[in-house]
């Protein structure tokens, strides 16, 4: 969310409603903060489950995390809803996407930044923590774009950003990396370099 340093102004989202998903963690917390204080009205979603302390994605503040960022954004004059759904079930799509019409009218802009990463070496990553962070970070993005598509094609307008920290056999690789180094380069998997958000626009 830098500003272009070519701007005298800062960009403003006066009259826009954006949906963000993983809004009460950073950096999804910091996404709906700047939005609402840029003037956007901000549905944020996130979810509160306990077998999610595995990838390291809870806090002591994690229980109401949506809720609580929406409250501050209302304190500070601002518009905010909180929608708690597991972006990685096919049907939070339309639970997330459908209060945005039904409260504000409609939606302008998607940011699929829910994810998780497993916080595991590689080679006692489990086949379920595996699928779990797929159907979270890649699942839940195409649950929320799908249904977003539905309601930019009606509205004739729309913006879809994801959201990206790092593949996620990087992550689990370099977050614990092994004890000792490969006997021989061409025997290692490759890591792949942090990916970079990035913008992808549906009109």
């Amino acid at each position: 969310m830098a500003e272009d340093p070519r701007n005298s102004k800062p960009l403003r989202f006066d009259g826009r409603v954006v949906v963000v998903t993983g809004a009460g963690r950073r950096p999804g917390r910091e996404f709906v903060r700047l939005l609402a204080r840029r003037g956007a009205t901000v549905v944020g979603n996130d979810i509160c489950r306990s077998e999610d302390d595995q990838y390291g994605a809870r806090d002591a503040e994690d229980d109401d995390a949506a809720q609580r960022v929406v409250e501050d954004i209302k304190s500070a004059g601002g518009s905010a809803i909180a929608i708690t759904a597991d972006v990685s079930d096919p049907a939070s799509g339309e639970r997330i996407m459908t209060p945005a019409v039904t409260t504000f009218g409609g939606s302008d802009i998607l940011i699929n930044n829910a994810g998780i990463v497993p916080y595991a070496p590689l080679e006692e990553l489990s086949s379920a923590q595996f699928l779990r962070t797929i159907a979270v970070d890649a699942g839940g993005a195409f649950h929320l774009s799908r249904e977003a598509w539905r309601q930019f094609h009606v509205a004739g307008y729309g913006r879809v950003v994801r959201s990206v920290l790092a593949p996620v056999l990087s992550m689990a690789m370099t977050i614990t990396p092994p004890t000792r180094q490969p006997r021989a380069r061409s025997s290692a998997l490759p890591v792949s370099p942090p990916a970079r958000a990035g913008p992808t626009e549906f009109l």
